[in-house]
């Protein structure tokens, strides 16, 4: 390029040669490229390891090769006029010669050089003297930045030589970094309690803006505790019970030849389950689990009964601590031991009790009500509860029939021939009060019969 700026995209260290046309002649200058190697590392193991056990991590892909700083100082600020320079050797071989520091116009002048290092190289630096040797100062940094020299008032000959390295090129952190015996080393030991997700970051000492971030590993850490049985311990009888057991192999389970890891059972007195099993950390491990079986309630009650509509009885019940009925019509309570029944109708109730264990029980209560072959109840609850709101004739065997209800003074409040029409208490719409009142009551028979009957009627509000 003939252009006074000059821009490529080195891909390794490279060595410029720059000429200048002046008026007085050409100048000539070389100017060493360094480029700073990638970092592309991986880190490793990904394992499974026991509790309180150690293993070594490993990062690989950091690269032998590293630069040192060399910095040369003019504390004059007028250059190193005397024509002082340093000389640059690589393992005998010289890589830059003359290196100086140029006029600043100031009163302190520098001048910084990146030397390119494999591990291991052997660094020569020597120095050609002048007129302003007393001005000058050569100081050379490794990988790390740690000072290695540092001459002020150097004198012609050789002023150092130094055996390189470049294990301490890189900046190393390993995170999270709790289990680590040192996070910033290439293997660092981990030593086991918990399950980790680990990865490592490097930086370039000699230029931070070279990083580089590993893969993830993942430290898998099994418990070196006998596995636990997991399951009910107490049940009701009948009831089946899922063991389960956190192991990689089971080699038995009781007296059985089940090797899964569940065991399913039905026990029908108090069990101890044993099981051999085998995890990563522990092997042949015995445990065993016991499982307590509790008898299911025993029910009391009474049996099955035969009542004549309008009787209530009591439906006294033994043997357990929560009582639930079902249906619950007819019943002055669904919750109790002992609800009383009043039904219109014949009804089997089931009673579900549960003792201080929590186990359940059931049973069934037949209640046949017998509805006499004509039949007028002697009170009623019109309150719409759907149960004896009505005052209704029953029989299965009237041919005709006429009913007079009258109120304590004489008056006809109510009279129906329709077996079908039952009086609701009510008289023109209007709800009448409690109190007594007074049915007169003809029919005929299928059987050619004639029935005339009086009596009261006790109306509940």
């Amino acid at each position: 390029s003939f252009a006074p700026s000059y821009t490529y995209t080195p891909l390794d260290d490279d060595l410029l040669t720059v000429t200048a046309s002046t008026f007085c002649g050409d100048i000539t200058w070389n100017k060493h490229v360094v480029v700073y190697p990638e970092i592309d590392i991986t880190a490793s193991p990904d394992t499974i390891i026991c509790d309180g056990d150690m293993v070594n991590l490993n990062l690989t892909g950091l690269l032998n090769e590293c630069t040192y700083l060399l910095t040369l100082i003019d504390s004059a600020g007028n250059g190193w006029s005397g024509f002082e320079g340093v000389d640059i050797k690589i393992n005998g071989v010289l890589y830059e010669a003359g290196v100086s520091v140029q006029n600043c116009g100031g009163t302190y002048c520098t001048t910084s050089m990146v030397i390119p290092i494999n591990d291991g190289d052997v660094l020569t630096l020597e120095y050609t003297s002048g007129a302003t040797d007393a001005e000058n100062t050569v100081q050379l940094y490794d990988a790390s930045n740690t000072e290695l020299l540092n001459i002020t008032s150097p004198t012609t000959g050789v002023i150092g030589t130094f055996n390189t390295s470049c294990n301490n090129a890189y900046d190393i952190t390993w995170s999270p970094s709790a289990q680590l015996s040192d996070a910033t080393i290439t293997n660092p030991i981990f030593n086991a309690s918990t399950p980790e997700t680990l990865g490592a970051t490097v930086f370039l000492n000699a230029n931070p803006n070279c990083v580089g971030t590993s893969n993830t590993i993942y430290l898998d850490v099994r418990s070196i505790d006998v596995p636990d049985i997991v399951g009910d311990t107490v049940i009701c009888i009948g009831t089946t019970v899922s063991l389960n057991i956190n192991a990689d192999s089971v080699l038995w389970w009781g007296d059985t030849t089940n090797v899964s890891t569940t065991f399913t059972f039905t026990p029908q007195q108090d069990s101890l389950v044993t099981v051999t099993a085998t995890t990563f950390c522990v092997k042949n491990a015995v445990t065993t689990h016991y499982v307590a079986v509790n008898p299911l309630p025993i029910i009391n009650t009474i049996s099955d009964t035969t009542i004549t509509i309008q009787d209530v009885i009591t439906l006294t019940t033994t043997g357990g601590e929560i009582y639930s009925w079902s249906p619950d019509i007819y019943l002055n309570c669904n919750d109790c031991s002992d609800p009383i029944a009043s039904p219109d109708e014949t009804t089997t109730y089931q009673v579900t009790v549960t003792d201080s264990n929590g186990c359940v029980s059931s049973r069934t209560i037949n209640i046949e009500v017998l509805i006499p072959d004509l039949f007028i109840p002697s009170g009623f609850s019109p309150n719409g509860d759907g149960v004896n709101d009505l005052v209704e004739v029953r029989s299965l065997s009237i041919v005709s029939m006429n009913i007079k209800i009258y109120d304590r003074w004489g008056a006809l409040i109510f009279e129906s021939n329709d077996q079908e029409r039952s009086w609701d208490g009510t008289f023109n719409g209007t709800n009448l009060d409690a109190g007594v009142y007074v049915y007169k009551f003809e029919s005929k028979m299928v059987d050619g019969m004639k029935i005339e009957q009086s009596g009261t009627i006790t109306l509940f509000r």
